[in-house]
Formats: C-alpha cells, sequence, structure tokens
C-alpha cells in the first residue's frame, strides 16, 4: 500500500493593497520575512507581514471550485457558512466571531459541502455576504 501526500496549497490575502493573491505554494525564504511564492507568478516577492495565507481545504463545492478558508458558502439557496481552521481540523462557522473565536458547533461533512454548498465569496473580498 502506498500513501501519496498532498502539500498544502494557499492563497493568501494582502491586506495592505488589498487584493487576493491567487493560489500558490508558499516557500519562506531563509530571512523569515518574507515569501517566495512558486505558481502563476513565479519568483514574486511579498513581504510576510503583508499577508493572510488561506489553506485548501482539499474540498471542493458543488460546482467543482476550491474550497478553502476564509470562504464564504451558499446552502440550502439562503443560508451562508464561513470555511475556518480549528484546532482538529476544517469547519464552517455562522458567523466571523465563530470562526475566530472556534465556537459554535464544528459541522464536517464532505458530502454535504461537495453536493450542496456553492462558493459565493470570501470574508475579506465579500464581507457583506454574510447573513
Amino acid at each position: 500500500m502506498s500513501i501519496k501526500l498532498q502539500l498544502p496549497e494557499f492563497r493568501a490575502w494582502d491586506w495592505v493593497n488589498n487584493k487576493m493573491l491567487g493560489h500558490y505554494e508558499f516557500l519562506l525564504e531563509a530571512d523569515g520575512d518574507t515569501f517566495k511564492l512558486s505558481g502563476h507568478q513565479k519568483g514574486e516577492i511579498v513581504n510576510l507581514r503583508n499577508l493572510i495565507p488561506l489553506q485548501f481545504t482539499g474540498l471542493f463545492d458543488k460546482k467543482g471550485n476550491k474550497v478553502f478558508v476564509g470562504d464564504i458558502l451558499r446552502y440550502w439557496k439562503h443560508h451562508t457558512c464561513i470555511v475556518a481552521f480549528c484546532p482538529g481540523g476544517f469547519v464552517t462557522k455562522d458567523s466571523l466571531q465563530e470562526a475566530e473565536n472556534c465556537g459554535g458547533s464544528m459541522w464536517q461533512n464532505r458530502k454535504h459541502i461537495e453536493e450542496e454548498c456553492q462558493v459565493i465569496g470570501n470574508i475579506y473580498q465579500n464581507p457583506g455576504l454574510l447573513k
């Protein structure tokens, strides 16, 4: 039996420039203050202090979109939730406060996310989507 390991995949919110950096593998530079990004824009250097890394959960929504930490999901037509990481794994939370404190219920249902949920935005670019 062989085990296939997957390297973590990230995107990042650049809070200084208010923009989302695409899907990258992040490689930490030796000085510890910068990330060297490999991926779509190889060799781009971004200051580590300006980034909030958002990890890919390994899940896809019902449309086949990758689900990242910080994404806002819509399910059952009118309900929304936030994808977060808490000790033990990726979870969905009903509010930003719950996501920050890892409070509330820990809902982890791969089938539900892949069959009923759709990524409609993220908490940085689309905070108004939260109800």
